[in-house]
């Protein structure tokens, strides 16, 4: 997200400064211009691929309504064993 919003926030300030100041991005402010829309649209796709990573792990977890692990045995030292029991 705050990819996304530096993305805008810039691409923002070049849409000011092409409409009130009449600048020519290109010539000024060409490398701004081509980070925002890398910022923007890198941030979209981080955005996506956790959205489908949220639905994958919700679609495995769903249908058997287990929990994300299981314990299958605990395993103890020695030592600690015999320290819990005195």
């Amino acid at each position: 997200m705050v990819s996304i919003l530096s993305g805008f926030g810039i691409a923002g300030w070049l849409v000011e400064q092409k409409l009130i100041h009449q600048s020519a991005l290109l010539i000024e402010h060409g490398p701004l211009m081509i980070f925002a829309a890398v910022l923007f649209l890198a941030g979209l796709n981080m955005l996506a691929v956790g959205l489908l990573g949220e639905m994958q792990v919700r679609h495995y977890h769903e249908p058997s309504r287990r929990a994300p692990y299981s314990v299958d045995r605990v395993l103890r030292s020695q030592s600690e064993e015999h320290t819990v029991s005195e």
